[in-house]
């Protein structure tokens, strides 16, 4: 969904790269990709609260929070057009 621009001297990124890390990048050529994570992230929101995991939800709910973040960077809509809404 992007990219970490850690030098190779500084080692592999091992964070949730969209998440935490300071030298992700993306670009508007990974938005489908975005969108479909947080379609994905969307589904364990609800799983997560049926199954009465509040904790679990709480996470990718704060997941789903970042994508929309990184979208709205980008410029780039929340949902396809073709898409229902969230």
């Amino acid at each position: 969904m992007g990219h970490c621009l850690r030098s190779p001297a500084e080692g592999p990124c091992e964070c949730g790269l969209y998440l935490r890390c300071s030298k992700f990048f993306t670009t508007s050529e990974y938005a489908p990709r975005l969108r479909d994570r947080l379609v994905r992230e969307q589904q364990l929101i609800q799983d997560a609260i049926e199954r009465g995991w509040p904790r679990e939800a709480e996470r990718h709910t704060a997941i789903s929070g970042r994508i929309c973040e990184l979208l709205t960077e980008l410029d780039e809509p929340i949902q396809n057009d073709d898409s229902e809404g969230y």
